[in-house]
């Protein structure tokens, strides 16, 4: 199961769901999606915002479990 760790690299920023929201410019209703790991899909445009956003790679943002 491949997981994004939002929740976790919020608390890391110090920073929360609206503000991400807001200085990315991604949906709230998205950000919340993966928040709490209802999304189903992600696209390659929205890692690239997330990574540089919090300044890490595409593998610091995702956790994969089998």
């Amino acid at each position: 199961m491949v997981r994004i760790k939002l929740k976790e690299l919020l608390e890391r920023n110090e920073t929360t769901r609206y503000q991400l929201s807001k200085n990315t410019k991604l949906q709230r209703g998205y950000v919340d999606d993966l928040y709490f790991g209802r999304a189903k899909r992600i696209t390659f445009e929205q890692i690239e915002i997330l990574c540089k956003y919090f300044d890490i790679t595409p593998s610091e943002l995702f956790d994969y479990t089998k």
